[in-house]
């Protein structure tokens, strides 16, 4: 729902206030005066609207013109005054099933993306490369090489004659960045989050507009850097042991899309706090 937060309020205050001014000139058309008279009684007190008029006929239709007014903007006044903040100032359209389904998804992809920044080397290490070991190559390890032959266990990575190699993996990230099939949690999530800007309350629009400006911009640079880093860093490209972390200076593209990928979250957390999902 969309609501009235102070600024708006404050406008139609300044508004009336500007009404009740050209009023307050046009009266001067009055023989009489507008008084406001407070009289204390015993034990209580009340208020009355006294109106004293010139009832000449020239006047009467220059007062009969400002009492038509002064009737149609009081209420406009009142119901200006009176409305506390968050009050919403026109009815907002209700949520649609598949806008409602939509939002949700925004919500798992970001419980996505926290996934990925904490676990981001295994999601982004392949490890699916080995080589056998060089010592058992040695002349002197000659009886236990051909016992690994006979066990088969030369076509085992996973045990002590084989060496597992690993390389940087930015493909995955496409996939979390809902970059990859319409099956991903935020998969057109800068559209559907353009769209949402209907429903957040006008509070929190200036926000909810400048996380999705950031959100939309840094997944297409971290996307960007992805593909970068599969051509372009040492660590993509070339095997280390697995278990090595391999030095930062060799994957500056990947530490890229990392740094954009945690700005993302940041910008999209905002995001769903800002639709209440």
């Amino acid at each position: 729902m969309v609501k009235m937060g102070s600024t708006c309020r404050s406008r139609q205050v300044a508004y009336t206030l500007l009404l009740l001014a050209s009023l307050l000139q046009e009266s001067d058309a009055f023989a009489g005066a507008c008084m406001l008279p407070v009289n204390k009684l015993k034990g209580k007190s009340s208020s009355s609207l006294m109106i004293r008029m010139d009832m000449s006929p020239s006047s009467g239709a220059i007062q009969r013109r400002i009492l038509v007014k002064w009737l149609g903007i009081l209420p406009f006044m009142f119901s200006t005054m009176a409305r506390p903040s968050g009050v919403s100032a026109e009815p907002a359209g209700k949520i649609s099933v598949t806008d409602k389904k939509e939002m949700l998804k925004l919500k798992v992809g970001l419980k996505g993306l926290d996934y990925l920044i904490s676990k981001w080397d295994d999601e982004t290490t392949q490890c699916n490369y080995a080589e056998l070991s060089r010592d058992l190559l040695s002349s002197k390890n000659k009886a236990e090489l051909l016992d690994a032959a006979k066990t088969n266990a030369l076509f085992d990575k996973d045990n002590k004659y084989m060496v597992v190699k690993c390389k940087r993996n930015p493909t995955v990230i496409r996939s979390f960045l809902g970059l990859s099939t319409p099956e991903d949690p935020l998969y057109r999530a800068p559209f559907n989050i353009a769209k949402f800007r209907k429903y957040v309350n006008s509070d929190r629009l200036d926000a909810y507009i400048e996380a999705e400006e950031s959100f939309a911009r840094l997944i297409a640079s971290a996307d960007a850097m992805a593909y970068g880093s599969s051509f372009g860093d040492f660590s993509a490209n070339n095997e280390f042991k697995k278990g090595e972390r391999p030095d930062k200076k060799t994957e500056q593209f990947l530490t890229n899309a990392r740094s954009d990928i945690e700005q993302a979250r940041s910008a999209l957390a905002v995001i769903v706090e800002s639709l209440e999902i």
